[in-house]
């Protein structure tokens, strides 16, 4: 019944849109790209992983209209992340909440929109489907030229519909962040990588020099940080978390830090019960501590979650376990980070512990903010394939 009734509240949206935003214009020409000063790039999600995504297209936007403003809407559950996010000028506040129960703060967000007078606006919503509230604040932004991927509904709103290219052979998709670079190079050529990168911190808080002070931290021991976490079935079992733990702690001098969201409260105490010694608590942290902590980390443990996606970015080798994300689309994108596609080949503790011996055994001390690797007993009869730069 809730199915339906949103169908009907989408159809009734689709159909006042329609009436409601005005016809695309004629596209660019290279001369108006030239003078393009105000960008704004629309991603009304609330999840971190979907913003650190993003980085790869707001580095290029910066780098292909160096004199433009690039503005980004931000979540405001995660407004402190806007320190780390490079290349943009002004950070957009929404509360996803919010807008979904009050439509007039829809309307608020979009007269604000109009107000600042964007040139190029785009839609950097999922390529696979229409998302109605991105699609809105699209059409009724007052962008000059609106930029966005090309789904049957949507093409018509845009004054640069982009076509979505087919799967790879073997059913591969294209990783989201290349997704959101697509929309760019619909405009303009580009040349830009596609890996995920945050700024480093402003301010170190000295967190981790304070967490590797403590008792049961040994010094000269490489520092994995686990985290737990996970929307619904993306979540591996916090059993299988502590096994993993476990399993590093006997076979060699490792630290074991766990973090966790507000939202994990119930898995971090499972993995803490089941874990024992073997782990560290280091709480639910704000970003400056988690990023100072994931920083100084040897290598960052966890299923698909947004946290993931933050280590990868922050340069923290990263072994991350997908149960049913589509783990070509959303893969970390690090040199030495490692994927483990369950849909592929089972995962276990066991395969989790020596995936996590070998990126040790990779690590270097040279790494900033890495810690010096001791001795550790790896299987030499496992060979994990990183999924990284070097799969691109």
């Amino acid at each position: 019944m809730a199915g339906r009734s949103e169908n009907l509240l989408k159809r009734w949206g689709m159909f006042w849109l329609r009436r409601m935003a005005p016809k695309p214009g004629t596209p660019p020409t290279s001369r108006d790209l030239e003078r393009v000063l105000r960008i704004l790039v629309v991603r009304l999600d609330d999840r971190i992983g979907n913003a650190v995504l993003l980085t790869p297209l707001l580095v290029a936007l910066k780098g292909r209209f160096s004199r433009a403003t690039v503005a980004v809407l931000l979540a405001r559950r995660h407004w402190d992340l806007r320190h780390y996010i490079p290349s943009v000028d002004e950070f957009i506040p929404f509360d996803r909440a919010a807008l979904a129960v009050n439509p007039l703060r829809v309307w608020r967000l979009i007269r604000q929109l109009r107000e600042k007078r964007f040139d190029l606006v785009f839609n950097a919503a999922d390529d696979r489907t229409v998302s109605f509230n991105h699609l809105l604040v699209t059409a009724l932004s007052g962008g000059r030229c609106r930029v966005g991927h090309a789904q049957s509904e949507a093409a018509r709103f845009y004054e640069i519909p982009v076509p979505i290219p087919k799967p790879a052979p073997g059913g591969t998709t294209r990783h989201a962040a290349e997704m959101h670079l697509d929309l760019l190079r619909a405009v303009t050529p580009i040349r830009s990588h596609p890996r995920p990168l945050l700024k480093p911190p402003k301010i170190d808080t000295g967190f981790a020099e304070r967490f590797c002070q403590q008792d049961g931290v040994d010094p000269l021991a490489p520092l994995v940080v686990i985290h737990p976490g996970g929307r619904g079935d993306k979540r591996w079992p916090a059993g299988d978390f502590a096994s993993v733990a476990r399993l590093l702690h006997e076979r060699g001098r490792v630290n074991i830090a766990l973090v966790w969201g507000p939202a994990d409260d119930g898995a971090a105490r499972e993995v803490l019960a089941a874990a024992g010694d073997a782990v560290i608590p280091a709480g639910i942290l704000s970003y400056d501590d988690l990023i100072s902590l994931v920083r100084h980390a040897a290598i960052f443990v966890s299923g698909d979650c947004g946290p993931m996606h933050l280590a990868s970015a922050i340069g923290t080798p990263v072994v991350a376990v997908f149960l049913v994300s589509d783990a070509d689309k959303y893969h970390p994108l690090g040199p030495n980070d490692t994927t483990l596609d369950d849909r592929q080949c089972h995962v276990t503790p066991n395969t989790v512990a020596d995936a996590v011996v070998q990126a040790l055994q990779r690590s270097t001390s040279t790494r900033p903010g890495g810690l010096a690797i001791s001795t550790i007993c790896a299987n030499p009869n496992l060979a994990i394939r990183g999924r990284g730069l070097s799969d691109e």
